[in-house]
Order: C-alpha cells, then structure tokens, then sequence
C-alpha cells in the first residue's frame, strides 16, 4: 500500500528585492521536510516564478499566477518586503498586495491560511532607493500593523530562524490538535496525503480538435484494459491523453516517464510500493504478479509515456504479461511507434490536426498580440506542415519576432520532401538560431539536455556553474521550449533531443550533472537519485566513478528492491571490462533472491577468488557456505563460516560480517540439536548489531533466537523474542519484517494449542503482506491458515487455502513454496483417508525437492509416505521411507529429524507387535530429545512409552511416564485438549486398579519425577475420590491436537 504523506500548502508572496529571503525559504522547508519524514509530514512550497506558466487569462498575467496558487487551499500564507513594493495588476498596487488581499478574505471566510507577514529593515543605499516603491511599503505595513501578522527581521540568518519557529510551530499545533469529530465545523483546507506518485500532465489550455480521437479512447477503454497511443515525436500524445484522463483523481493515475534503462522495479517504486520490491524470491515474476494484484486491488490507471524510449524489455515483459489478466486496472502506453511486440494491443494512431490546425495556431498567434498575419498563409503554413502541432507552435514562434514572413517560412524553412523529424528540427533551429534567442537561453538549454525527465529550478542554476538564469529560463517558458508543473521544470523530448546533439562538451556537462544529483542524497537511499548519478557517470566517461557508486550503493538498492536497476548497471560496466568482486558478490545475492542458487553459487566463489580482495571476499565467502547450508551441504558450510569468523575476528571493520556468521553458526548448531550453542551464538550476534545499529538484523536474529525457544518448547521465550523482531520491524516500518514476526508469533500460538489467537496472527501478517504485495508471504502465510484449520479438522476450508497459496507459488515460479504446499495438501488427504492422492501429492513433494536439492525436506517428505504407507496398513514400505528419512537426516546432522524418525520406525513395530523393538526405538528418540532440550518431543515420548508399559502390563512405569508426559505438558503450556489424551489414559489406569491402589501407584511415581517437574504435575487432581466419567474412545484417526498435522494413532496417541 502507498505510503501517505500529509503535506501542508505554503504559498510565498513577494517582490522582486528580496531574492535572497525567497531563497531561504526554500531551505528552511526543505530542512523542515527532512526532519518530519519519519512522521510522514511535509510543506509543499508554491510561489509565482516555479507554479505558474505562461498561459492565456482574463485578468491578464495575475490572473494566470492566481489559478497556479490556489491561495484559498493554502494552509499557511507568507509576505515578505524590504524596500520595493512590486508593479501594479488590475485590482491593487501590486501582485503581492493582490496576493495578500486574497488571503486575508480567504481567512476572513474559513479561518485560513495563517498569514505572516515579514519586513525587512536592512539598511539600504538612499541613491539606490525608488522612494515611491519604499512610501506604499510603509503605507502597507502600517495598514495591517494591528492584525498581529507581522515581523521584522535584518538579516537573512535572522528571518531564517523566525521562520523556522513559525513553521514548527504550525505543524506542532496542527499535530497536537484534537480530533475533527470535538472541533467545531470549519471550512479549512484538509492537510493534502501523497503516495510520492509522479507528477501529472495537464492539458494544455489551447489543446484544440482530436473529438474523433478523444470518442475513440472512450470507446476503446470500455472494453479493453489495455491501449497504446501512437504518434510522431511532437504530435500531442502526452496532451492528448492528458485531456483523456483529466476526469480521473489523481490518486487514480500513475504517469511513468519511461527511460531507456527503466524496469519494473522502476514503476513498482513510482506507483508508491516499493514494499513489494522488498524480500526474498523477488523473481521478476513475482513482482510482476504483486504489481498487478495492487494496482486491480487500488483500480489505478498506469500510463506509460515515452515508451519507445526503452533500451531493455522489463517492462516489455510485464505488459505482455499483464495484457490478459486486468480487470478493474487499465495500462495505457504512449510511443512513436507501436511497439513490435505488442501488435495485438489496441491502439489509437495520432496524425496532425488536419481542419482543426487552423484553430489551433489562431490560440498561439493570439498571445503575441502584434502579430498579425492574413489567414489564408496560416492555413498554407499548417498544410504544409501537415497539422503537426509542435510544427505549428515553432512556426508561430517565428512569425511573432515579427522579422518572418509567412512566404520565408513556407519557401526556406518547411520542404514537401522532408521527413517529419526533419522538419521540427528545422524549425527548431530556426527557433534556437534567431538573433530573439539569446546566448544566455541557448547555453541553458544545451547545458539542460543531459537531463532526461523533469527537474527542479536547482538543476539548471547547477548546470550553468551558479549563474543567475531566472531571465533565461523564463524567456524560455513563454516561448514553450520549457515548461513547468507543480514546481518541475521538462523540455519537450524533441528539444532535448535537439539540443543535446548541439551540445559540444556533454563529458563535463555530465559530471556536472552527477554532482548536482549527488548533492540531494539523502540519509535513506533514493534509487532513482542513483540512478540518475550512475546515468551522468557513465555518459560522461567517468565509469570508475560509476563502478564506485555500484560498490557503495549496491547493497542499499538490494534492500531497496531494485535489483533489475543493479544488475543492469553492472553489466553495462563489466561488458567495458571494468569488474569489482563487489559486482560479483552483488550478481550473487540478487540470483539467489531469485531462487537461483548455482548462478549465486558460480557469483560468490568469482568474488571471493578475484583479485580485488575486501570486506565483499569475506561477505561473498559466507554467502557461499549459507547456499551450501540451503542445499543440505551442512558440514562443508560450516567450515565456511568458521573460517569466515576467524578472519572477521581480527578486523574490527568487518563487525556487520561477524554478527551474520555469528547467526549461521547458531542456525547450524540449532540444525544438529547444540540449541544451547545455539542460543550463544545468536545473543553474540544481537549485541554486536545493536551496537551498529543494524535494525533488519536485530530483528532476524530475535526471530531466530525465538525459533530455538519454539524447537525446545519454551514457548512463553519464544513469544517474547518474537514480539521483540515485531516491535523493531514496527520502528522501523519494516512491512516484511512485521509479517515474518506476526508469522513466528502465530506458531508459537499454535503450538499452544491456542488456534484462534494463532489464527487472529496469521491473518495479520495475511493483511500486510497483502497491503504491500508480497506474493511469497501472502502463500506461506495461506499455509499456516491451512495447518490451523486442518488441525481444527476444517479440512474442506484447509483445502482452500492450500490452493490459494499453490496458485501463487505457481505463478510465481517458487518452487520450494510448491513443494510445501502441495506436501501439505497430501497430509490433508491423508486426514480424510483419501490415501492414494496423498500418495500422488507427496510424490509430487518429493519430486520437486530433489530436483532443488532441498535434503532437509526431501527427508520430511519421505517420512509423510511413510505414515501414509502406515496408515494403508503397509508397515514394510512405511518402514522402508522412515529408514530413507532417518538415514537423509543422519547425514546431515538433523537431530530433531532423527528423533521423529526414530518414533516412527516405534509405532510401526507397535502395530506389529512387537513391543520391544518399539520401546527401543521410542527411547533412542527420547535420548535424542533430552540431549537437544525439546520438552514438547520429550512429552510425545514419554506419553508413548507408557502406552507400550500398559500394553506389557506394567502400570507403575506406564504411570510414571504418562505423569512425565503430562506435567511436561503443563509445563509448556499446550492445550487442555491435547492434555486430556495422556489424562485419560491415567484416570483409565485408575478405573482398572481402584482409587486406593491408584493413589499408592501415583505418589510412588510423583516422587520419582524430577523436582523442578512435581509443581507442574495436579497430583491431588489426579488422585481424588471423585467419580471419574467413563473414558470417551479416543478417535485414533482425527488429527493429534498437538498441531503436528498427523493422526492420534501416529503422533501423541500412538499405542
């Protein structure tokens, strides 16, 4: 979901002598901005030179700036004079007096905006004093002198600090207010809330014809979620689908600005999710899938403008595969050409304004009003120049110098044999090379068109070394060569295409305009600033600067989502043979967050056997062991990471490096049962990243820390650890992060027995993960709805649900995610005794994990057959997948599995009867589960046992296990439901032998129980005189309670 910012609207007022106040307006917001962003508060800054653009009004020029201003949405009003009040307009002695006029009745009306007013008294020259511009000055301040409104500052540090005050204060108060719903009803203008989408065109105020065109869209859109508009280079096309849109709210509409290097990852960012580029198995994809479910959830309209402009088929990819699959969504493309690909896309072809280009070029000659030439040499001059509207405008331009003549433009300029393009250029030249065109206008824009999109006035004071360009770039917006929206100044894609083939030095101007964007880096990376660093990098020639940026940013745009924009920089790099084993490692990460794990494999060892040795060796080296570690390779990892933790050990730089190894190593002692070591080496790693403050992995290391809890069955620690990741990912509005904890949480829940909180968790973590379109976390998460709801015995919505999450990791391409589902679906097959297509799914499974070479799973996998093999009454072929399980589970060191297998392999030789050989196996899974420390295990094992004594008749030890199994179970806290099984078989022994009998049986085995057990055990409970119900049969086929997924007969209750 877009993240929404509450902006508040300052418009400035002011004449022409205060430049340098105006100035630090601009900076004290900006500073504002930054300091308010973790709070999603910003001032968005409107004044008459960046909001207003040259226009045709009733009211004459004010009137143009009055509509850009919109001073009665403001929420704040600011006036500052010194000595010059300003030139007069219609209705008052100047444009600032009318401005403020305005403001004070708006205020009158609705209680807004607050106005301050600032004077300046800086002393000044008396010779260069305009005595009558200083006298309405006076008049003015002495005029509201009485409204409180005013202040007086000298110099510009000084009014930089009142304002500063007075803006903090604004938001302050604005924050600390009470609710709308206690206020009294007001008129005030609503704090605005952005998602940071870009900018939108507006139609031009002269957009002329185009009706068959303009019914056409209409038509089309009906039907189709999908459109290219085509047309020349200057025919109108963003016009023209600007006015087709101008109905839609804006937040409806994403307009993309397509760049020749522009991906996906690009447009997710611009459409305000870039939560969705977060996380692991980010294949294009998934992305490709999360994107679509946002914007059909959101019913935006994607519009993407010079789309002939890619270099790269990214997008390409995604629109061939969305085209069939929108429904409330629409994409609209914008391109000179219909893209080769897209043929069947319907399309809208744009030619010249054909009758209408007579109209159209009367609306421009009527702004230069001393232009007055005959109307049969327009028609002529828009005949020849076929209705071409950019053509148009320029052949205007040049008639209204006033030196050109309708006969010297159609006989030297327009040529019947030229081709379009040509012919724009010429006329662009003729625009760029009239003696009207002053040097100081033709440097500006030849220094501009290194930009690609829309900038910011700073840009072109950047690009012209400091110079004062206000007069130029000015010049340049009435004559259409520029023009401006919301502050963000473009030239038309053909004059900068113009341009920059005039532009002699574009190495330097390049760098220039590197600097510039390095300049607005700000504390949290910005992929699009990067990129544009990397663009002005690379096309001025500096490409060991732009290798050094990919060095210093590539892990911020890893963590950021962008790893198409990374992986594209790099190879434009390295296909110039410039390489850094940083490449490598980072080629390394983004393909195994893809999935790919040899091509990860092939990265890492090229980074750490490079040349360039570094922190990326060491990183690269333990990147290498954790795919080993994925693949089941858990020894050689190892070694990885212990060599790995050595080096970082002696160099107090690689302290982010240690930490991470610190918590492989944990992982690996978890893996072999060593939870203690576990747990040591966790902690080590959380105090080393909280003194970096490395917050995603404090986080990470609290939610493993938690999965050590919840192996041993300390489920109160392994709820406190996971709320600890959760209130870290919550600070940090780390969305991933909130649903991977809210995930943990719900198992702890569930482990508990306790499945409607466990529900209430994952459906959390469901709700955020579907917020910002995480289609691996909404899949997993289906999952373990699916396991709650199987272990409630819904089988039917369990189902459901499982076939939700398949759907997704089909689609994108998730393999493992596959293989879990479709296991989980044939465990559900499994509980309805639908034997055979549980068999067919979890072969599926297993088919699927060997080809990932996923071993850990595989061994899970076998050890599913076998219980179904069990359950046909096939004990030699259960006892032949539990014995592949067991041996899988031995070579890698998997204790926990070993200790499953091994209980297995018992209730097989039980349903054979033969006893001994199952006590034997319950109790190798008992050592096992003692020495790594899983109370929940050790309770499942001390339950069967006694089962087994029962069976041989005898009853103190089958007592003295059960009581183990059930005060382990109080203990840890599972469920009453869960409990009762070992309880009935108790209160059964009870029945069988008498209270009297029971009760010396039971205070012998009480003793015998270990001290820190007996509080957890209800002896008096147990041994009460009370008439004990008649044992329910305990339905050996309904699913254990305990969360397993497996039958009575096969997990708590097996007997």
């Amino acid at each position: 979901m877009p993240t929404n910012k509450t902006c508040y609207k300052v418009v400035l007022a002011s004449p022409s002598d205060v430049t340098t106040e105006r100035e630090a307006v601009d900076s004290v917001i900006a500073g504002i901005n930054n300091i308010k962003k973790s709070k999603n508060i910003c001032y968005d800054l409107y004044r008459w030179e960046t909001d207003s653009y040259p226009t045709f009004h009733a009211k004459g020029p004010q009137g143009v700036i009055d509509e850009a201003l919109k001073i009665e949405d403001a929420h704040i009003f600011i006036g500052i004079f010194h000595t010059r009040f300003g030139t007069p307009v219609l209705d008052s002695d100047s444009g600032t007096e009318h401005e403020i006029k305005q403001a004070i009745k708006t205020w009158e009306e609705k209680q807004s905006p607050e106005i301050k007013l600032y004077f300046k008294n800086a002393a000044v020259n008396p010779y260069e004093l305009n005595f009558a511009q200083f006298e309405k000055v006076k008049n003015f301040r002495e005029s509201v002198m009485s409204d409180g409104i005013l202040c007086d500052f000298t110099t510009t540090e000084e009014f930089k600090t009142e304002l500063n005050t007075h803006l903090h204060k604004y938001i302050d108060d604005a924050e600390a207010a009470p609710p709308v719903a206690s206020l009294a009803p007001s008129s005030a203008p609503t704090p605005q809330t952005s998602t940071a989408r870009p900018l939108i065109p507006k139609p031009s105020p002269i957009f002329t014809g185009r009706t068959k065109e303009l019914a056409d869209f209409n038509n089309i859109i009906k039907s189709s979620n999908t459109l290219v508009i085509e047309g020349l280079g200057g025919i109108g096309k963003t016009d023209f689908a600007a006015m087709c849109l101008k109905e839609l709210p804006p937040e409806k509409l994403v307009w993309f600005d397509c760049l020749p290097e522009s991906t996906i990852d690009a447009l997710i960012d611009a459409s305000g999710f870039p939560d969705l580029l977060k996380g692991e198995q980010k294949t294009d994809l998934a992305k490709h899938v999360g994107y679509i479910s946002l914007i059909e959830r959101d019913g935006l309209t994607i519009l993407l403008d010079n789309f002939h402009d890619l270099a790269n088929d990214s997008l390409i990819e995604f629109f061939k595969y969305a085209e069939n699959r929108l429904e409330n969504a629409r994409i609209i493309i914008l391109s000179r050409v219909h893209p080769k690909e897209l043929l069947q896309t319907a399309n809208i072809k744009l030619i010249g304004l054909e009758a209408d280009a007579f109209d159209y070029a009367k609306k421009i000659l009527a702004h230069y009003h001393n232009v007055t030439p005959d109307d049969f040499n327009i028609k002529v001059i828009c005949k020849r120049l076929k209705g071409h509207p950019f053509a148009i405008l320029h052949a205007m331009r040049l008639l209204s110098y006033g030196d050109v003549t309708p006969d010297e433009i159609i006989e030297h300029i327009i040529r019947p044999d030229d081709p379009d393009d040509a012919l724009s250029k010429r006329l662009l030249g003729a625009v760029f090379d009239h003696p009207r065109s002053t040097e100081d206008e033709k440097q500006l824009l030849l220094n501009s068109s290194v930009f690609r999109s829309r900038i910011e006035r700073a840009a072109f004071t950047n690009i012209s070394n400091g110079k004062d360009i206000t007069n130029a770039l000015h010049r340049l917006m009435d004559k259409q060569m520029v023009t401006l929206l919301n502050g963000l100044y473009e030239t038309h894609p053909l004059v900068r295409e113009f341009c920059y083939e005039r532009l002699e030095d574009k190495v330097t101007t390049h760098l220039i305009a590197a600097d510039f964007f390095k300049q607005k880096r700000q504390t949290m990376i910005d992929p699009s600033i990067e990129e544009e660093i990397f663009h002005h990098l690379y096309s001025g020639n500096a490409l060991y600067g732009a290798a050094d940026l990919v060095v210093e940013e590539g892990e911020g745009l890893i963590l950021a989502g962008h790893t198409s924009v990374l992986k594209d920089m790099i190879e434009k790099l390295t296909a110039l043979k410039i390489e850094r084993s940083k490449f490598h490692l980072y080629l390394g990460d983004i393909a195994q967050i893809r999935g790919e794990w040899d091509t990860a494999k092939t990265n890492y060892e090229k980074a750490f056997t490079s040349n360039d040795k570094g922190d990326s060796a060491i990183e690269a080296w333990i990147k290498y062991g954790e795919i080993l570690f994925k693949k089941g390779l858990v020894e050689e990892a190892k070694g990885y990471f212990d060599d790995a933790y050595s080096t970082c050990n002696k160099n107090t730089d690689l302290q982010k490096m240690k930490a991470r190894v610190l918590n492989n190593i944990g992982l690996i002692c978890k893996h072999f049962g060593d939870y203690l070591g576990a747990e040591t080496k966790m902690t080590e790693a959380f105090a080393i990243q909280q003194l970096i403050k490395d917050y995603v992995g404090e986080a990470t290391t609290l939610n493993d820390i938690g999965g050590i809890y919840l192996s041993q069955s300390n489920l109160p620690k392994a709820l406190t650890k996971h709320k600890e990741a959760l209130k870290i990912s919550k600070e940090k509005d780390d969305k991933n992060g909130q649903a991977n904890a809210l995930n943990s949480i719900g198992s702890v829940y569930k482990t508990q027995g306790n499945l409607s909180e466990a529900l209430t968790k994952y459906e959390e973590a469901l709700k955020i993960s579907t917020e910002i379109g995480n289609k691996k976390s909404i899949a997993a998460t289906l999952n373990n709805i699916g396991l709650v709801y199987m272990t409630q015995d819904s089988c039917p919505e369990a189902l459901v649900k499982y076939e939700e999450a398949l759907k997704i990791f089909n689609e994108i391409g998730d393999r493992s995610g596959q293989a879990a589902t479709i296991n989980n679906i044939g465990l559900l097959y499994k509980a309805q005794k639908k034997l055979p297509e549980a068999l067919i799914m979890l072969n599926k499974s297993l088919k699927i994990r060997k080809d990932i070479s996923n071993k850990k799973d595989q061994a899970a996998t076998l050890n599913n057959i076998g219980s179904v093999y069990k359950a046909q009454g096939v004990p030699l072929d259960a006892l032949k997948k539990f014995k592949e399980s067991l041996k899988i589970h031995k070579d890698i060191g998997n204790m926990e599995g070993q200790a499953n297998n091994l209980h297995n392999i018992g209730s097989v030789y039980k349903d054979q009867k033969k006893l001994r050989d199952a006590l034997i196996k319950f109790k190798e899974s008992l050592k096992i589960r003692i020495e790594i420390g899983n109370r929940d295990g050790q309770a499942n094992n001390h339950h069967n046992i006694g089962t087994i004594y029962l069976k041989q008749g005898k009853r103190k030890d089958a007592i003295t296990s059960l009581f183990l199994s059930l005060a382990m179970q109080n203990e840890i806290g599972l469920s009453e439901k869960r409990k009762r099984i070992t309880k009935d078989f108790i209160f059964n022994v009870k029945n069988t032998v008498g209270p009297k009998n029971f009760q010396i049986i039971a205070q012998e085995s009480f003793n015998a129980l270990p001290q820190d057990l007996q509080p957890h055990l209800p002896l008096s409970e147990l041994t009460s005189n009370k008439t004990i119900q008649p044992q329910k049969k305990v339905n050996m086929n309904a699913l254990c309670p305990c969360g397993s997924g497996k039958e009575q007969k096969d997990c708590c209750d097996a007997h």
